[in-house]
Formats: structure tokens, C-alpha cells, sequence
């Protein structure tokens, strides 16, 4: 009888990519929009279990999180965008809906009447390419993005030839709404012969494919308020 495991993720998306990595020991993950290493974190399991990453967060009290909690990852304290700059950053206190300014969706929060501070800083924003290029290596087993409504921007800064992870997860619906929003990004995985094999509640699972081999999954994340 297999041992019972235990999920940190928000919908058991650990569970999943647990099975589709099942037996294997030692393996490398990406999380672009980690927030907390150990609430709803889809890499916790992993680390736990001898797997080392990247994990790409923005705020400096989440990365501070990071970096007591996971010293054997390589912890990044910047936004991911197509290209570099700084930009304006939305922090909520004590909550994942943190964002970008241009796509923060102050409304869909108001309407909720949800009693979060906000404070407004600056961030640098890195493209994918340049981080994977400088901290990533060949072989990438799954990458997970969530950075509330600006996933299609980190998917088009990756550089998709020689980085192919074998499993993605990508947030797809608004975390105050429920709305759906996979159909916003999943163009640029077709585009790159990457196809959704799995859509569970929370977070997709994409499978990506060399030329005719399918070799990667997506997970499509839908994931709610954090």
C-alpha cells in the first residue's frame, strides 16, 4: 500500500503532477508567482521530496518567505514580462492577488468588500527567457504560472525551443470572479505545439509536444482568492 500524501496546493494540483512524476526522485520546477512556500504552494511536496526550482516572486515579504523557508532554491525577486523594465506593482497584504497596476482589477475586490491594505511599489519586470537562460537547467520537469491576469505576457517572454518543460500550469480563471480566462493565453501554447490535456477545476495541465512526440502537459489552473 503507497503512502498516503499530503496536498499544500489549492486544488491538489500536487497531487496530479505527483502522479504524472510518479517514481521519480529528484526533478527541477519554475514557479513565476510563488507567493507563499508553504500556503497553496504547488511546489512545497516537491521540495519536501529532494526536487529543487526557481521560484519568481515580486513582493519582498513573500520572497523574504522564500528564502527562509526554501535555501536550497534559487529565489527571484522580480515580476516576469516580455520585456525589462520597472513597473508599478498592486501589493495586497497577507493575500496572493497582488498584480501588476495596469492589470489590477481593483473593481472585482471592492465589490467583494474584501478588507485587504494595499500599498503601491515598483518592481523590476524580467523576461522568462533571461531568467531560464541564467538559472535553469536543460531539463525543466514543470513550470507553474499564476500572476493574477498577466500569464499570457510570461508565456510569450519564454523562449519556447530549447526550454520545454515536460508539465505546465497555468492559472485560468480570475481568482475574485471565477471567470474563466484561458482563452487568453492557450493560443500561445497552441502556436507552439503545446496542447491542454487535462482541465481540472483550479489549474490545467498542458502536455508538450517535439514535432510528433507528445512529451509535456499542461495543467490549466483556475485557481481562486488566495
Amino acid at each position: 500500500m503507497s503512502a498516503l500524501m499530503i496536498s499544500y496546493a489549492q486544488n491538489a494540483e500536487d497531487v496530479v503532477l505527483d502522479r504524472v512524476f510518479s517514481g521519480q526522485q529528484h526533478g527541477f520546477y519554475i514557479d513565476v508567482g510563488a507567493w507563499d512556500p508553504e500556503k497553496d504552494s504547488v511546489t512545497k511536496h516537491f521540495y519536501l521530496s529532494g526536487w529543487r526550482g526557481i521560484n519568481i516572486e515580486p513582493t519582498n515579504e513573500y520572497h523574504a518567505r522564500l528564502v527562509m523557508a526554501r535555501p536550497e532554491d534559487i529565489n527571484i525577486k522580480v515580476a516576469v514580462g516580455l520585456q525589462r523594465q520597472k513597473a508599478k506593482f498592486i501589493e495586497y497584504t497577507d493575500s496572493g492577488l497582488s498584480t501588476l497596476k495596469e492589470i489590477h482589477d481593483r473593481e472585482s475586490i471592492e465589490r467583494r468588500n474584501l478588507d485587504l491594505s494595499t500599498k503601491e511599489i515598483e518592481i523590476d519586470v524580467v523576461p522568462l527567457s533571461e531568467i531560464t537562460a541564467q538559472h535553469a537547467p536543460h531539463e525543466v520537469d514543470f513550470l507553474k504560472i499564476n500572476v493574477e491576469g498577466a500569464e499570457r505576457s510570461v508565456i510569450e517572454s519564454a523562449e519556447w525551443r530549447a526550454f520545454r518543460p515536460r508539465a505546465i500550469l497555468v492559472r485560468a480563471i480570475k481568482s475574485i470572479t471565477h471567470e474563466p480566462t484561458w482563452f487568453s493565453w492557450e493560443g500561445a501554447f497552441i502556436r507552439r505545439r503545446i496542447l491542454l490535456c487535462n482541465v481540472r477545476r483550479l489549474e490545467p495541465l498542458l502536455l508538450q509536444g517535439r514535432r510528433t512526440q507528445p512529451q509535456t502537459s499542461i495543467v490549466n489552473s483556475t485557481q481562486r482568492s488566495r
